[in-house]
């Protein structure tokens, strides 16, 4: 079981909490509500988790883990759009609407009593729009060696995140206020309904599905698409490696490096090396030289930047002049911004070597996977969260909005946090030493016993952030002005 929270006395524990409506529930309630939610799903997610683990799916090909996934939100009655702009992406949501949804009762007295007034404006009719808390998905893994990365840990965060929170929208204080005469009234109630006359917390939960975040940039077609618009907070955690069990308390907020994939294709003419050299055009020393000179450029490139690359095609027999050679670069920066810069000197080596070579050069490049700028409001939120529910430190890395610094890893949410205000978090799950992502340790510690528990607890602060995003407007103000400030950084 999840421990509850050690909970002081709120002037302690929360000295900057926002002073609520009263009919809402207090951030200690929330985070007992939640975390109780969490464990009750926690073994029905754990066969989700493991299933998603034993069949690893490579980018855009994810069928397997979009059919598990779906089914399941589906069967938990969310309202799911299965192939949601991509064939593998997907959409689930959960909407509280307003009080005038109430279906008609005989006696409604009790009803009536619970939900006072309705304020419609403030619930989120058509005077103001519902806020709107987005939870990740990923469940992509890696050729040869599975889910290396965690995808599988990944995927059902956002579903405990979802469920839990939808939970807190629609349960809360069931038994105490409800009258037992009205249990098969509400049984017949439609839960947003239920909901919202009780708490009156409204908004709009969602889980995002995203395919090929490792090499494919799913989220950049689903962003340009538009299925990031109206989200206030978009969230998500991922795991990382913890050499022991002392260490699984591990945790951090941390930028990413932006990164883009290049193609340098170079194009010769084929000659007899040995009879007539002379007549050819040499495409592989074209692709050697541009990657000397990349070498060399390296002495003058800044501190953080990073480049690395190799040869994808480099002729089929000694003995002919080879006419093609091709390879493959990864460019990596701090931001956006100076990753723009990196590239037009990467350029120039590669253009310079097609010039010394007289070949002809076809450089083709990826869209750019963006640093990741964790909004800083949620990030000291959740920093606090988790140390009132788990007393886990979470150690913010860099500047939050736009510094550089802290990242070593590269992920598409980068371009997410970009459009808008976003989180990601960083938690460890107990791995070997030196079995850390990307390798096959890490696989087999992705669908460990201690992964998933250390997954719940970082969901469970996921979920309690989101209500704190559809509960607290002043909250909700915060978050977009640090957003809208990390644009000019």
């Amino acid at each position: 079981m999840i421990p509850p929270p050690p909970y002081a006395p709120r002037s302690e524990s929360h000295p900057h909490e926002p002073l609520r409506d009263p009919k809402l529930p207090s951030l200690e309630e929330i985070e007992t509500v939640i975390a109780s939610e969490a464990e009750r799903w926690s073994s029905r997610l754990r066969e989700v988790s493991i299933q998603i683990h034993g069949h690893p799916e490579l980018a855009y090909n994810e069928v397997f883990a979009h059919k598990v996934l779906t089914t399941f939100l589906i069967k938990q009655g969310f309202d799911v759009t299965p192939h949601y702009i991509l064939k593998t992406a997907f959409k689930a949501s959960f909407t509280s609407p307003t009080v005038k949804s109430v279906p008609p009762s005989k006696d409604q007295s009790w009803w009536r009593k619970i939900a006072g007034k309705s304020k419609e404006t403030e619930l989120g009719g058509d005077k103001e729009k519902l806020p709107s808390v987005m939870f990740q998905a990923e469940y992509d893994a890696l050729p040869g060696i599975g889910h290396a990365c965690g995808h599988n840990l990944i995927a059902v965060s956002s579903l405990f995140a979802i469920l839990a929170l939808r939970h807190l929208m629609i349960m809360y204080k069931v038994s105490s206020i409800v009258p037992s005469s009205a249990t098969r009234l509400i049984k017949e109630l439609d839960f947003s309904s239920f909901a919202l006359l009780l708490f009156q917390i409204p908004g709009t939960i969602s889980v995002l599905g995203t395919p090929a975040e490792e090499g494919g940039g799913g989220k950049i077609p689903l962003l340009a698409a538009g299925a990031y618009e109206g989200v206030d907070a978009c969230l998500m955690c991922h795991p990382g490696p913890g050499p022991s069990l002392d260490e699984e308390n591990w945790g951090s907020i941390r930028p990413s490096l932006a990164i883009q994939t290049i193609h340098a294709d170079y194009v010769g003419k084929a000659a007899h090396a040995a009879v007539a050299p002379w007549e050819g055009i040499n495409a592989l020393d074209a692709a050697m030289l541009a990657y000397s000179n990349i070498s060399a450029f390296r002495q003058q490139m800044v501190p953080g930047d990073r480049v690395h690359g190799i040869v994808v095609d480099g002729g089929l027999a000694p003995n002919v002049i080879p006419d093609h050679a091709s390879l493959k670069f990864f460019i990596r920066s701090p931001k956006g911004s100076s990753l723009s810069t990196l590239r037009s000197h990467i350029d120039a080596c590669f253009e310079g070597a097609a010039l010394a070579t007289s070949t002809t050069l076809h450089l083709t490049a990826a869209p750019a996977h963006l640093d990741q700028r964790n909004n800083s409001s949620m990030s000291m939120a959740y920093k606090q969260i988790m140390s009132d529910c788990f007393k886990q430190d979470i150690v913010i890395v860099g500047s939050s909005d736009g510094g550089a610094g802290g990242g070593s890893f590269s992920t598409d949410f980068g371009n997410v946090t970009y459009a808008v205000p976003s989180m990601g978090s960083n938690y460890a799950i107990p791995t070997v030493a030196k079995g850390g992502n990307h390798t096959s340790p890490f696989t087999l510690a992705a669908r460990s016993e201690a992964a998933h528990r250390a997954t719940v607890k970082a969901s469970v602060g996921l979920a309690v952030l989101g209500a704190r995003v559809l509960m607290e407007k002043e909250f909700r103000k915060e978050v977009r002005e640090d957003f809208e400030k990390g644009k000019l950084t």
